[in-house]
């Protein structure tokens, strides 16, 4: 591995070759690597729970100190990371026209999109440094939030996910919470009725497949099918 990484950066001109130690070749080891593990953890969605199960932790604060403290920046970095990542998302969906949206909430995202398009624009171009974008998103979050199966138009009073101010911060969407059937604060891209509907019919081959499931389970697996293509069809989008 170390040879690898060496032989790359040496190629491409790039830092961060792993130097020897007393003209050895550094002694790489599984453990050394626990802490990368829990950061990459911690990106993923409710991964601060999954990190504390995951390495057996008492507490989530132990695992928010494994994987790096604020004073360290770790939070602060994932969550700039996020922001930016979910700005280039929104970005997207306005410069390419593509927020031809469905749902509860489609009418409210429209509006925040074409704010967020009107104050990101300029002279017939768009932002596209990422510091800029980072102080658009600053003083103009639109708080959509793009995701597999919905798109979160946030509205604290109508969430279903129990969300919570952080502190000295604003409240935001708690992913892993989510009720995307039931909540009005959804909207619907074409890539969500996709997954939507791919989801049902997945559930769908499952009832059908054998062995079959144990009654109980099988009941839950068909409400949950009937509910995606009841939801579907309310907003239009039935495939």
């Amino acid at each position: 591995m170390i040879t690898w990484i060496n032989t790359y950066c040496h190629h491409y001109g790039l830092p961060g070759a792993i130097p020897e130690v007393n003209g050895k070749p550094w002694n790489l080891t599984a453990r050394q690597f626990r802490r990368t593990l829990a950061w990459y953890i911690a990106r993923r969605p409710g991964g601060v729970i999954a990190g504390a199960v995951q390495y057996r932790h008492l507490g989530i604060q132990m695992f928010e100190g494994y994987a790096g403290t604020s004073d360290s920046g770790f939070r602060a970095e994932v969550e700039a990371e996020q922001s930016m990542q979910r700005g280039e998302h929104l970005l997207a969906l306005t410069t390419d026209h593509q927020h031809d949206l469905s749902g509860p909430a489609a009418h409210e995202a429209a509006a925040r999109l074409a704010d967020f398009h009107h104050r990101t624009g300029f002279t017939g171009s768009v932002v596209t440094d990422p510091a800029r974008l980072r102080r658009v998103l600053a003083r103009h979050d639109p708080e959509v939030y793009p995701g597999t199966y919905v798109t979160c138009v946030f509205n604290p009073d109508k969430a279903l996910c129990r969300p919570r101010s952080a502190p000295g911060g604003r409240a935001g969407p708690v992913p892993h919470d989510c009720q995307p059937l039931e909540c009005r604060n959804v909207a619907l891209t074409a890539d969500n009725t996709t997954t939507l509907a791919t989801e049902a019919d997945r559930i769908d081959h499952r009832l059908r497949a054998r062995p079959v499931l144990p009654p109980l389970l099988h009941a839950g697996l068909a409400r949950r099918r009937d509910a995606i293509h009841a939801f579907l069809t309310a907003n239009g989008t039935a495939q």
